[in-house]
């Protein structure tokens, strides 16, 4: 098995262990703290993301794309790069603490306004900046394929994290949720430095100027926001709603995100093999296209048919409305595997300003219809609007992989896997959680046949893709670099 493998396998593994132990963990603060408590912990992950993006000018993904080279021709070099450009963040994330200062009393009136048990809030400022040093020791640590190192500083943090959270509220009582996570990143921030010491002291070469960096850096200042406003824009709607709605919201998205984060790494080892093979890419777009088309429906099942049960599972009753909302949003995990081919089509072969194009569309469209709906329908509107905007970032990809490399796909090749997905889901789904014995084993029994139905009439129409395409595909992802 070849180094690309090797690492997607440490990462993947790594990924797993994080999750479980977040799964546990999520599991002890459902119990120890209130919903308007646990609820502090999605509002520290988003503003501490903007702190992070704020300011920084985009300097990040400019550190991972040259870092890699300056470690392998000069370290001296990459150590003077790595020292410019924690100047450069450093320097950013001190003033979003500054901003952050200027508008405290907002910020605290805003919380408080919605039920949120807030304690000593400056102290967030503080998670700012020693977020901002986790950051920067993790590129470093990813640029150096020192992926060990961080899995043991992920896996420390996920293991502290709880631990020092039952000591807090035993010490000093409710009210310190946050401190405890805190504390925890603090020992993840100096096991980080301590990891990444060869890059961080020494002697040192400059190659650019600060000017020149933020200049190089530019293009990507806009994607960085637009970045945030996908992954941090639903948490914000939800907590103008409440904290009790944003902490049963939180619950119900976990499951979807640890599924997610492991799903990444397939993406990973898709778009190496596709920046590979550049000029045959095509063909494994198809191959993988495909695949997850037919393959689609029995896994947005899988998901759909747990994620009520891990909510019922981990959370105590007065989070049962989670488990109607993970089922809801596990749908959109299916989006997720319908786009993944063209995206990483389009990531690795075409211009770059196609990739800005459709994360502008997916944060616009998702922030638009959240703004929408939000008001009215709730949480309800929240996934409806993760839903829609979804669908219309995917319509959009295969626009772009149309125009840019002439590839294109009947809609029912979408649209029917879609609908199976969704009738057979619902159908399983109202059968395991249902209430009546006799009705709702003949409903599960129908999403059960409508299912088996589906797959039957897949390998009848698809019998030689089956048979031969998933072996050619075995054989890429698999195949040494020479």
């Amino acid at each position: 098995m070849n180094q690309l493998l090797s690492n997607i396998i440490k990462l993947s593994t790594g990924s797993i262990a994080v999750k479980i132990i977040g799964i546990v963990s999520l599991s002890i603060y459902t119990r120890i703290f209130a919903p308007e408590e646990l609820a502090l912990l999605p509002v520290y992950v988003f503003l501490t993301d903007f702190a992070l993006v704020a300011f920084a000018f985009g300097v990040l993904p400019t550190f991972i794309k040259h870092l890699p080279g300056h470690i392998k021709k000069d370290i001296e070099v990459a150590r003077g790069f790595c020292h410019q450009i924690a100047t450069i963040f450093m320097l950013g994330v001190v003033l979003s603490i500054c901003v952050y200062f200027i508008f405290l009393s907002q910020i605290q009136s805003f919380l408080t306004s919605r039920g949120f048990i807030v304690e000593s809030i400056e102290v967030l400022a503080i998670g700012f900046f020693i977020g901002a040093i986790i950051r920067l020791t993790q590129y470093m640590m990813w640029a150096g394929a020192n992926y060990n190192n961080d899995i043991k500083c992920s896996i420390t943090g996920a293991l502290l994290r709880p631990i020092l959270a039952i000591i807090m509220l035993n010490m000093l009582g409710p009210g310190y949720f946050i401190h405890a996570i805190i504390m925890a990143d603090l020992f993840v921030a100096i096991l980080g430095v301590f990891f990444c010491r060869h890059l961080l002291f020494g002697p040192t070469k400059k190659v650019y100027t600060l000017k020149g960096i933020v200049k190089m850096s530019a293009p990507f200042s806009v994607e960085t926001y637009v970045n945030f406003g996908r992954k941090e824009g639903d948490t914000f709607f939800v907590s103008l709603l409440g904290a009790t709605e944003l902490a049963i919201y939180h619950v119900a998205k976990t499951f979807i995100n640890a599924l997610l984060s492991m799903f990444q790494n397939v993406q990973k080892v898709i778009t190496q093999k596709m920046a590979e093979i550049n000029e045959e890419a095509s063909e494994l777009y198809q191959i993988t296209a495909k695949l997850l088309s037919l393959l689609s429906p029995f896994m947005s099942f899988g998901v759909m048919a747990f994620a009520p049960l891990f909510v019922m599972v981990i959370a105590p009753p007065e989070y049962s409305e989670a488990a109607l909302y993970g089922f809801l949003l596990a749908f959109t995990l299916h989006l997720t595997f319908l786009r993944m081919p063209s995206d990483r089509l389009l990531f690795t072969t075409a211009d770059p300003i196609y990739r800005l194009y459709i994360s502008s569309i997916e944060a616009f469209s998702l922030i638009g219809l959240m703004l929408l709906l939000v008001s009215d329908h709730e949480l309800m509107g929240i996934v409806v609007a993760k839903y829609i905007a979804g669908f219309i970032t995917l319509v959009m990809s295969l626009f772009f992989l149309a125009r840019v490399k002439n590839i294109s796909h009947s809609i029912t090749f979408y649209i029917w896997p879609s609908f199976i997905a969704l009738v057979a889901s619902c159908l399983i789904f109202s059968g395991i959680y249902g209430r009546s014995d006799t009705g709702d084993w003949i409903v599960f029994g129908l999403g059960c046949f409508v299912l088996l139905d589906y797959a039957v009439i897949c390998y009848l129409l698809n019998r030689d893709f089956v048979d031969n395409k998933i072996r050619v595909l075995v054989k890429k992802l698999s195949s040494s670099k020479n």
